[in-house]
């Protein structure tokens, strides 16, 4: 498995701020979901506010230096240019340190770990100690209760969390989906094919195809969905009514 040494990645992660402790992190293969790429965009914060990130080819390991006794979190993003010269990115894989240090000391980023750091992250910044709460435990709730975890937004849960009050049974998938029709204009897209297929934000989703989305719909709760397709990035945004917009770039 290739990797990034110690040295190189302690200049790419900004180690003058004198990072205490190396913990390997490992690339896992692209999910099903996403597209084809060479590398995630790693990028890490720790309860002290500092950041890093740097490109981490799919597969691949790489060091980072984090607090001893601290805590951190670790997120591998897919980057994809779109047409217009933004860039399209995904929901993350993510890691909690230390709470997901496997027993051979490394962290291993993946999709329910993606949901958790994003619902720590408010939490980070605030001071509060992550080792208030049994991540570990969540995690299987995730995975038993949610096929993707990111029908949830999970930062609206981080002050439920903070307060004490959180509940595994929060874990449920929204009761309310709507059929959105696929707007006529998407099929005159410029590089698009009918058997092209949309991939989604979220790790834990399936991609759909232009032709299938356009004969029945898409089944989604409300809320903000983003997907990658023929060189663009899309984005529908389904009201509580059901009612949705769409947009494309």
């Amino acid at each position: 498995m290739p990797k990034l040494g110690l040295i190189t990645l302690c200049l790419l992660s900004a180690c003058t701020l004198a990072p205490d402790y190396p913990v390997e992190v490992l690339a896992p293969p692209l999910p099903a979901a996403w597209p084809a790429a060479g590398a995630y965009e790693l990028s890490w914060v720790d309860n002290r506010g500092r950041t890093g990130g740097l490109d981490l080819p799919v597969g691949a390991s790489c060091w980072l230096w984090l607090p001893r006794g601290g805590e951190a979190l670790v997120e591998l993003t897919l980057a994809v240019p779109s047409a217009d010269g933004s860039t399209w990115r995904s929901q993350p894989l993510g890691a909690l340190y230390p709470a997901d240090l496997a027993a051979d000391g490394r962290l291993r980023p993946d999709v329910a770990g993606g949901w958790c750091s994003r619902l720590a992250l408010p939490l980070l910044r605030s001071g509060w100690r992550l080792a208030n709460f049994n991540w570990r435990r969540l995690r299987q709730e995730l995975q038993d209760r949610l096929p993707d975890p990111w029908v949830l937004e999970p930062s609206l849960f981080s002050a439920v969390l903070a307060s004490g009050r959180w509940r595994a049974d929060y874990l449920r998938p929204p009761s309310a989906l709507f059929t959105i029709l696929l707007p006529v204009w998407l099929n005159g897209l410029a590089g698009g094919e009918a058997g092209d297929r949309a991939y989604p934000a979220s790790p834990g989703a399936q991609p759909w195809s232009l032709e299938a989305a356009a004969v029945s719909g898409l089944l989604l709760p409300a809320g903000s969905w983003h997907w990658f397709w023929a060189g663009h990035s899309l984005q529908v945004e389904v009201r509580v009514d059901g009612q949705a917009s769409w947009t494309c770039r």
